[in-house]
């Protein structure tokens, strides 16, 4: 474990780390929201659990891609935790019989949801409090997805009769947030 050095200059390790990656890091996110855009579609016209699972999986491994690709000082380990739960999602909608799926998969994504509502607010409080970049976008999703993941808990059965259109709504609102993020890239 790292411990906090007030000597050495957090701000411009990430800044030198991010202006060497940043054209790769916007052009993977710029693929990626697009994926996700088409699986949220391709859920919502086809609600199976192929394109969902598939979606989800991507997204996860999205996820524990930036948490291990980030500086010490500025990873949160809620990415990790969302990404292992998106896989776990994901797998569990593809393995489980429907029976079974429904209410475990409902509380599950409740769960998702409030985890990734408090990642990206704190990723943006943290970029935010550096003076990084702005991170209105950030703070809003990270409200509608604490919002959604408190129904989810709230209303567990009737959440559980449109599970496979929310999760579209999910990543289509995941593929947008992350392209409104890689488009507003650039270097510092």
């Amino acid at each position: 474990m790292k411990w906090f050095d007030s000597d050495y200059n957090y701000i411009d390790e990430f800044t030198t780390q991010w202006n060497e990656r940043y054209k790769k890091v916007k052009r993977t996110s710029i693929i990626l929201s697009i994926v996700l855009i088409l699986i949220g579609i391709l859920c919502f016209a086809f609600p199976e659990k192929v394109f969902t699972t598939i979606g989800l999986i991507i997204w996860g491994a999205y996820e524990i891609y930036s948490y291990i690709t980030t500086t010490f000082f500025f990873k949160d380990a809620m990415w990790l935790v969302s990404g292992i739960l998106n896989i776990l999602l994901g797998c569990l909608l593809y393995t489980m019989p429907v029976t079974i799926t429904v209410s475990t998969l409902t509380f599950l994504f409740a769960f998702v949801l409030l985890v990734n509502g408090i990642q990206k607010m704190t990723w943006g409080s943290k970029l935010s409090f550096f003076r990084v970049i702005n991170t209105n976008y950030l703070s809003f999703t990270g409200l509608v997805n604490l919002l959604l993941g408190i129904i989810f808990m709230v209303m567990p059965f009737q959440s559980a009769l449109v599970v496979n259109y929310v999760i579209a709504a999910y990543l289509i609102v995941a593929g947008i947030s992350l392209l409104i993020e890689a488009i507003s890239m650039k270097k510092i």
